[in-house]
């Protein structure tokens, strides 16, 4: 018997003349089976080589060219194959300086979008990811390690001289109240100067972690600038290899459409106020 779906309290059909969406991103992660190690990796453990990355490169780009014409060598591409795994290496666009952007490098690969974002658009981006992934590496023991969904959002705010905490319980509906004797006298304003908060839940559909994180940051702006933010990244995160859907026609696509449930839920629930209000109305 199937599972209930989720009750969720904000809807889907949401509609925001402005959003505070900074990236989206999936990220895949995976393993080859590695019965001869190299004497160049030998300091590295079998879970963390794909020996087959070489050949599938090619065939990635093979894949996935007449959507990502626009191919970049990062600089990590000039690293050995054996150093740095599941770090990117190749970028592809669909033209140049423009998004969605599909990356690969050993043992990882990952499809990133800023705008125009629409989740159809992402989640069609998602599932060409994978069929080109699973197409380089035909036939070869593909051991997925990891599954990641993350929304990257950036508020402007000056933390520098207001009160994050008050940004927090006032805007985003995270009251954190502490001891009145914290900073006490010897602070020089009452407020935190740097904020770096992680909340972690278990999830049960998907089987994963979910997590907030919250952090005081810095942004440069079109004149070079450093403009003060406050940065939310929204991630779900596979709970562990055997879960991990990658290898599944139908599991991979249902467990893209609940991860991305559980992060439009959290969103929503973190700007419901004043926040959506300033989203939802034209400039």
């Amino acid at each position: 018997m199937a599972s209930p779906k989720p009750a969720f309290h904000f809807p889907t059909e949401i509609h925001l003349e402005r959003k505070p969406l900074a990236e989206a991103w999936l990220e895949l992660q995976w393993r080859t089976e590695n019965k001869q190690l190299t004497t160049a990796s030998m300091n590295l453990s079998d879970e963390d080589v794909d020996t087959f990355y070489p050949l599938a490169l090619g065939a990635f780009y093979q894949h996935v060219r007449n959507n990502y014409p626009v191919q970049e060598a990062l600089l990590t591409s000039q690293f050995p194959d054996n150093i740095l795994p599941h770090t990117v290496r190749h970028r592809f666009r669909v033209a140049p300086n423009q998004w969605p952007v599909i990356q690969i490098g050993p043992g990882i690969a990952t499809v990133n979008l800023i705008e125009p974002y629409t989740w159809q658009l992402f989640r069609r981006q998602a599932m060409f990811l994978r069929d080109a992934l699973l197409s380089a590496y035909q036939g070869v023991d593909l051991r997925p390690s990891a599954i990641i969904l993350r929304y990257r959002n950036v508020f402007p705010f000056d933390h520098r001289s207001q009160n994050t905490l008050e940004f927090l319980g006032g805007k985003l509906n995270l009251r954190i109240v502490g001891s009145p004797h914290i900073p006490g006298e010897i602070g020089e304003k009452s407020g935190p100067a740097e904020v770096g908060l992680n909340l972690g839940y278990m999830l049960s559909k998907p089987l994963a972690v979910g997590n907030i994180r919250i952090m005081t940051a810095f942004q440069t702006d079109s004149a070079g600038e450093n403009q003060p933010i406050i940065l939310i990244d929204l991630e779900v995160r596979g709970r562990n290899e055997e879960t991990n859907p990658l290898l599944d026609d139908m599991l991979f696509p249902t467990w893209l459409d609940d991860a991305h449930a559980v992060i439009h839920e959290w969103f929503f629930a973190l700007i419901d106020g004043p926040l959506r209000q300033e989203f939802e109305a034209s400039l």
